[in-house]
């Protein structure tokens, strides 16, 4: 049940993909994990690079977005926070609860979820305002 890159993921944008690229390989391992009756092992990793990724990545989106004048940046702003609102969220469960399997099924289910949606319908927007489609 990998979670592989595909062509529709891509923006265009090749420091935009290599970023997408490297949460997708995240995600992947916390599924191997799940699989074998792992994935408590790799939560708290997951959790740690989740915090960094948000940080780290969600600041160039937006630096590239204001530096092109994106029309949608405020849109894609409030998509972040809300990302880091459910991480923190998530982390406040996985404190709280551990590495149960609640906790990883809802992680796993969560970024999935998130990171397809947020490619494929604002990503990639802002992606083409970045490129000036």
């Amino acid at each position: 049940m990998a979670i592989k890159w595909r062509k529709e993921l891509s923006t265009g944008l090749e420091w935009q993909d290599q970023q997408h690229q490297q949460i997708l390989t995240r995600i992947d391992l916390l599924l191997e994990a799940m699989h074998v009756n792992k994935g408590d092992t790799v939560v708290a990793d997951l959790l740690k690079f989740l915090h960094e990724y948000a940080q780290y990545h969600f600041s160039e989106e937006e630096k590239h977005m204001l530096e092109s004048r994106c029309p949608i940046y405020e849109e894609h702003k409030r998509a972040h926070e809300e990302f880091v609102k459910n991480l923190m969220e998530l982390q406040a469960l996985y404190d709280r609860l551990g590495a149960s399997t609640i906790v990883v099924m809802h992680l796993q289910r969560w970024l999935i979820d998130w990171l397809i949606e947020h490619i494929i319908h604002v990503d990639k927007q802002m992606a083409a305002e970045v490129r000036h489609d």
